[in-house]
């Protein structure tokens, strides 16, 4: 297993026996959604619009997957409601960076600490 997929395991397993208790079920959905956008790829930020989100990115032709990054599948209102509560926790960072924003999940949030590690 690569150091890659150990993080993204370990981020997995954190997201659903951790911190999922501490979150909305739309609040876990968005993390979920960038976990999936970034750690699992091996990157360590997102950089979307939420136009990109609604939409998606289709993959490239041949690519075993249909999308790069699929549609998030939420209104804009719920995913800016979730988005606002992750970023009050401390889970998520959200930048604005011209016509888009740079997401970032902090993988040592503790939500009994009620901040990062």
């Amino acid at each position: 297993m690569t150091d890659t997929q150990n993080i993204a395991e370990r981020a997995r397993h954190t997201l659903a026996r951790i911190w999922r208790p501490h979150l909305s079920t739309d609040e876990f959905a968005v993390c979920h959604y960038v976990l999936d956008a970034t750690v699992e790829r091996g990157e360590v930020a997102l950089f979307a619009s939420f136009t990109e989100l609604s939409a998606g990115r289709p993959a490239p032709e041949g690519s075993l997957w249909p999308w790069k990054l699929p549609p998030i599948g939420m209104p804009r209102s719920t995913f800016y409601r979730a988005l606002r509560g992750l970023r009050a926790k401390g889970v998520i960072d959200a930048e604005r960076m011209g016509a888009c924003t740079r997401f970032e999940v902090f993988l040592d949030w503790q939500p009994e600490a009620g901040g990062r590690a």
